[in-house]
C-alpha cells in the first residue's frame, strides 16, 4: 500500500487530493511541520513534504509524484495518454502549478502564516493593475483583512478576480471541509460581495463558471464525489467568480 508523509498546508495536500480522486488505498502519515532554522529538517525520508512510500520506491517533489501515481496507479485516467497532442499541454499545466504560480503564493504563505510578518513586509501601494486567486480565499483566516490588502495593492480602475468552488450556493462541495483539514470559510456570493465592498471597492460582481466536462465512462467515487450524479450536479452549478474593481 502506498504511504504519504502528509501534513496541513503544504503540497502534500495535493497528493492527497490526487489519490483519493483516483480511490487508490494509501496509508497517511501525519507529520506535524514545523519551520525549521535549515532546509530539509522534517520529520520526513527526505526532510520536505510530500513524500510518497510505494514499495521500494521513496520520492519527493509533488510533481513528479503527482506523474508517477497517473503512470502506475492511474490507469489512464485524469492524464492524456504518453505520446497523445494533448500530452505536452498536459505537462506544462501540471509544471505551471509548482514552477510558476506557487512561489509567490509560497512566499505569501510563509509570510502570512508561519512567520506571521507580512505586515511588516507589505507591497508597494497602487502596484498592481489586475489580480487572479484561484481556489484559495477561503482559506485566509482574516478575510476582511486579505480583502483591504488587494486593494491597498491595485492601483485605482484595478481589477482582482476570486474564481472558488467552494462557496454555500453550491451543496455538493460543501463535504470537501471535512477533507480540507484546515479551516475554511462556507460563504454565500451575497456574503463575498458584501465583504469586498466593505474593503473598499467600488463595483463589484459575480457570475458562474459552468463545467461542462463529460464524465468520464470509468467514472468511480471518491470522497469527494460519492455518486456519478452527485459530481454531476457540482459541475452543472459552476465555479464562482467574483470581480472586484478599485
Amino acid at each position: 500500500m502506498l504511504k504519504l508523509y502528509f501534513a496541513p498546508r503544504t503540497r502534500s495536500v495535493r497528493i492527497r487530493w490526487l489519490l483519493e480522486e483516483l480511490g487508490i488505498p494509501h496509508e497517511l502519515e501525519r507529520v506535524e511541520f514545523r519551520p525549521q532554522p535549515t532546509p530539509f529538517a522534517q520529520a520526513t525520508p527526505f526532510g520536505k513534504f510530500p513524500v510518497l512510500v510505494d514499495g521500494d520506491v521513496v520520492m519527493a517533489e509533488s510533481g513528479a509524484i503527482l506523474e508517477y501515481v497517473l503512470e502506475v496507479h492511474g490507469n489512464g485516467r485524469l492524464a492524456p495518454a504518453v505520446g497523445s497532442p494533448q500530452r505536452g499541454e498536459f505537462l506544462q499545466w501540471v509544471h505551471f502549478a509548482e514552477g510558476t504560480a506557487f512561489p509567490p503564493l509560497g512566499v505569501l504563505i510563509w509570510h502570512g502564516i508561519y512567520r506571521a510578518d507580512a505586515a511588516r513586509i507589505p507591497c508597494a501601494e497602487s502596484f498592481f493593475t489586475s489580480l487572479l486567486s484561484v481556489e484559495s480565499i477561503y482559506y485566509c483566516p482574516n478575510l476582511e483583512g486579505a480583502f483591504e490588502e488587494v486593494h491597498r495593492i491595485l492601483r485605482s480602475g484595478g481589477k482582482a478576480h476570486f474564481l472558488i468552488n467552494y462557496y454555500k450556493e453550491n451543496i455538493y462541495a460543501h463535504p470537501w471541509a471535512k477533507y480540507i483539514d484546515i479551516p475554511v470559510h462556507l460563504l454565500s456570493t451575497e456574503d463575498y460581495l458584501r465583504i469586498l465592498a466593505s474593503a473598499g471597492f467600488s463595483a463589484t460582481s459575480h457570475r458562474r463558471i459552468v463545467d461542462s466536462t463529460p464524465l468520464p465512462e470509468d467514472w468511480t467515487p471518491s470522497p469527494w464525489f460519492r455518486t456519478r450524479q452527485e459530481q454531476a450536479k457540482f459541475q452543472a452549478e459552476g465555479a464562482l467568480l467574483l470581480t472586484a474593481e478599485k
